[in-house]
């Protein structure tokens, strides 16, 4: 449990890379974890009229929740 919560680093959302991707093909959403000026930000956008992409959100990360064993899920302030 003691590291069920805490500040969200590079180490304990995408690793040593600098961006991960999801595809999620049931709602046709793309999910990735970049770094950019040393803050972790997450992306979902779908890919709209001529291949470009559309309905895109993007909130930094704040928070992690879960240990990263089994899930984890990003927190973000607003």
């Amino acid at each position: 449990m003691a590291r069920s919560f805490h500040s969200a680093t590079i180490d304990n959302t995408i690793g040593n890379t600098k961006s991960a991707t999801f595809y999620h093909k049931i709602s046709d959403d793309h999910f990735e974890m970049l770094e950019r000026d040393g803050r972790i930000y997450q992306r979902r956008d779908q890919i709209g009229f001529e291949g470009k992409p559309a309905n895109v959100l993007e909130e930094s990360v704040d928070f992690v929740l879960g240990s990263g064993n089994h899930a984890r899920t990003f927190l973000h302030r607003t």
